[in-house]
């Protein structure tokens, strides 16, 4: 059961901690002022009624009252002990490049880390309690007048602690970067220093790809959730802002990645490399490096993925491929099967960065089948562009297609606890792709027949009526629909969301409405693979939105089907009835009615009429 919201602010705001020092995001003596942030909302959302009287809401979210709350108080002890060295530091009884010294920062960076989790954590569930309470009728979604509405209490839960995991994550960050500067006056050719840069490079990507993940999701919030029309401009302007700060936090990361692989170079090139390691006597230095290796390439896996995705969205595509092209350019799975018999490195570290590639391939294969779907949807589309971004998604499908065969076959070799579910094999990777491939030689086949058909029955241009295009009403054919297809994802679960070990990965997602797009395109996945979700999920969430209906595209009449609506509706002038005293012979206009025939209106008067 968690604390009493009460006794946590008098915990946090009463005697423990105060003051007015501010000397950085880390040094500060007040608690972050975003912490009454949340458990105002919390406050907020336990005197709803409709919360109150909702027994399974209040029993499910006790638990992640209480992770958050036992983490609150963790971070709060580290807190308090960071605010006395920093007292010793300034009356000069402690120096701030010792080993104490190191040690209570980095207390405080892992407890910022663990609360921003589970600040993460806390948001997920109610943005899952607010989106099915969106779905409700307002009747049973509005408290009384004199109480917040459920869905407002709601939202300002899942904003707050949104908002205060990003807090702690950039806390996390400066707390590093203030290591960095403590330790730089030791020697930088020891190999102990080249593994310590290299150790927080590693916490420096960490902390900027859950930085930008809270700012992801905080962006995705903004677009996903119900508003009032006047502020949905305004809302899709600030999470454009914020996706591309996350894309900026997640650029950083794999520009640490980057680095640390870089650093574990002078580390093998070191004439002490074979020597035992000072971190672990069981490992050699050559080993650390090795670990410190494996954990870069996961960091740019993990961040490029989502790097992609905020590219992808703000319409940077180009930027968004050249990221993942870079990537595999560099990785193979066969080079991280490679790091298998190294000392110290266990299975799973091996499956997780498997894991990690896979689903980056596979989120690059969503994308841009997405996008080839919505290039096929439009009037007039550009089959150059389309076969650009096929290319782009057999490659994807491709590339995990290998990473998965390597991985199910390692994981059944170990017989390593590992949802297999999860991940598609070869083989079904391989059908997905040969479908989408026939698919868009059928779409270009249907466009290549409509253009020949206009082309054959297109009339001289002197004959062209001269009433414009006719509009877009009318029922079609059904035959000449174009395909539906669905959007290509494994077991209808969104990319985002896959259980990660707290320190080394990243924050998880619930499924979003990302999901909603993603089961609308293979077949081959869904429908009763989609029974299995990657998270943990609820029973209240077990078969819920996990089968959706097939939206088909909205078809617009393009080529000689417009053409054919053109003839139907196009006319002329009715020949002069007159034509005698305009001068003009009656051979003259025999020959106009029988050329112009097909457009002249009923009305007109024929000129061999009476004759």
């Amino acid at each position: 059961m968690a604390v009493d919201d009460e006794d946590m602010r008098e915990e946090l705001f009463g005697q423990g901690i105060g003051g007015d020092d501010d000397d950085d995001n880390c040094g500060s003596t007040r608690a972050p002022p975003l912490i009454k942030d949340c458990l105002s909302s919390r406050t907020e959302l336990r005197k709803n009624e409709l919360y109150r009287n909702n027994t399974e809401l209040l029993w499910e979210s006790q638990e992640h009252w209480a992770d958050f709350d036992n983490s609150l108080m963790h971070w709060k002890g580290h807190f308090q002990a960071l605010l006395l060295m920093r007292k010793d530091i300034s009356n000069d009884s402690l120096d701030e490049h010792s080993d104490q010294a190191y040690t209570l920062r980095e207390n405080f960076r892992e407890a910022n880390m663990l609360l921003g989790l589970d600040c993460m954590e806390v948001y997920e569930f109610f943005l899952t309690q607010l989106r099915r309470n969106q779905q409700m009728p307002n009747k049973s979604r509005s408290s009384s007048s004199s109480s917040t509405s459920l869905v407002e209490s709601l939202s300002n839960v899942c904003r707050s602690y949104l908002r205060f995991a990003e807090d702690t994550f950039r806390t996390a960050l400066n707390l590093v970067l203030e290591q960095e500067r403590c330790q730089s006056i030791s020697p930088a050719t020891t190999i102990d220093r080249h593994w310590e840069k290299g150790q927080h490079l590693l916490l420096r990507g960490r902390a900027h790809h859950n930085m930008g993940r809270a700012l992801y999701e905080l962006a995705q919030y903004r677009e996903t959730i119900a508003l009032p029309e006047r502020q949905q401009q305004r809302e899709k302007l600030q999470a454009k802002d914020l996706l591309t700060k996350a894309r900026r936090e997640f650029d950083n990361a794999v520009q640490r990645a980057k680095s640390l692989r870089h650093n574990t170079l002078l580390i093998h090139g070191h004439p002490d490399a074979k020597g035992v390691s000072t971190q672990n006597i069981d490992l050699s230095w050559t080993s650390e490096a090795m670990i410190q290796s494996l954990e870069a390439h996961r960091l740019e896996a993990l961040a490029s993925g989502l790097y992609v995705a905020c590219s992808w969205k703000l319409n940077r595509v180009k930027e968004a491929v050249d990221r993942y092209d870079g990537f595999f350019e560099l990785v193979d799975s066969s080079d991280i099967m490679k790091y298998a018999g190294t000392e110290g490195v266990l299975p799973h570290e091996i499956v997780g960065v498997l894991d990690d590639m896979y689903w980056l391939a596979m989120r690059v294969a969503e994308l841009s089948t997405q996008s080839l779907a919505r290039i096929t949807s439009k009037k007039g589309w550009n089959g150059m562009e389309g076969e650009k971004m096929l290319q782009i998604a057999r490659t994807a499908m491709k590339r995990a297609s290998s990473i998965s065969d390597r991985l199910l076959s390692y994981v059944h070799q170990h017989s390593l606890p590992y949802d297999k579910e999860r991940v598609a094999t070869k083989v079904a990777i391989s059908k997905e792709e040969s479908e989408i491939r026939k698919w868009w030689e059928s779409m270009k086949s249907q466009a290549s027949k409509k253009l020949s058909d206009v082309l054959q029955n297109a009339r001289p241009v002197d004959v062209l009526a001269r009433g414009e295009v006719a509009g877009e009403q009318g029922t079609i054919n059904s035959g000449s629909a174009p395909l539906t297809r669905r959007i290509f994802i494994q077991n209808g679960q969104s990319l985002q969301g896959r259980p990660l070990a707290c320190r080394t990965r990243p924050v998880t997602k619930n499924v979003s409405d990302e999901r909603i797009i993603s089961d609308r395109f293979n077949s081959e996945f869904g429908s009763s693979n989609n029974a299995a979700t990657l998270e943990n999920t609820s029973a209240n969430d077990t078969g819920r939105d996990r089968h959706h209906s097939m939206a088909t595209d909205t078809y617009r009449k393009w080529g000689n089907e417009v053409l054919e609506e053109k003839d139907r509706n196009r006319c002329c002038p009715p020949l002069p009835a007159n034509y005698v005293k305009m001068g003009i012979s009656i051979d003259v206009m025999r020959a106009l009615e029988k050329k112009l025939g097909n457009i002249l209106p009923a009305k007109n008067q024929p000129v061999d009429n009476g004759w």
